[in-house]
């Protein structure tokens, strides 16, 4: 028996363990380039301070190493809800409107259970403006100002069912924002929570 019959003979023997490790690893699935994540989104800072109903579309722009970037577009309208007299004064309250970029890579991660094909994990960079109405007692006028708002963040999607298309998710992010030239000046800052529904197409 020459040695190229006994090489042949060892692959046969291992190629099925072989098979087998590579049917018990999944992958988590990436947004394909020139496809669409579009969700609906409610977003809480981390004390129910503001709270926030969104949407947004992210676009799959083009493979990046073993993930994929991706480009969006979120708008977000929100109001005060709890302490809000504790943070910007007795009988204070305001509105708030956001319009953030979203610059996000979809992560590529591997396990062993059948759940991990089902999601899809990716971080995210925000930048836009903050537009804030005030109103520092309930008969006065409003004041509004705007000014620049950044964020980052990591998020989720689950497809149930491993379907392709219907996924629910959330994002757990920190943003800043502050007022330039306003009358009465504001800083939002903090961590929150956005937990959305959408469909990627």
């Amino acid at each position: 028996m020459n040695r190229s019959t006994v090489i042949g003979l060892l692959l046969a023997l291992a190629s099925p363990a072989l098979a087998q490790e590579s049917e018990g690893t999944y992958q988590t699935r990436l947004l394909p380039p020139t496809s669409w994540d579009l969700h609906l989104g409610v977003v809480a800072d981390a004390l129910l301070r503001d709270v926030s109903l969104s949407v947004a579309a992210d676009y799959g722009l083009m493979l990046a190493g073993s993930g994929t970037l991706g480009v969006g577009l979120e708008l977000s309208g929100g109001t005060c809800m709890l302490g809000c007299g504790a943070f910007a004064g007795a009988g204070a309250s305001w509105q708030d409107g956001l319009g953030l970029v979203r610059v996000v890579f979809h992560m590529p991660f591997s396990g062993e259970t059948a759940s991990v094909a089902e999601s899809d994990v990716y971080g995210l960079a925000l930048a836009g403006a903050a537009v804030v109405m005030q109103r520092g007692q309930p008969t006065s006028d409003a004041t509004t100002s705007v000014g620049p708002a950044v964020g980052v963040g990591i998020g989720s999607h689950y497809f149930p069912g491993n379907g392709d298309a219907l996924f629910a998710g959330g994002e757990l992010r920190v943003l800043y924002a502050t007022s330039i030239g306003a009358a009465m000046s504001w800083n939002l800052f903090g961590f929150g929570f956005r937990l959305t529904i959408g469909v990627r197409l």
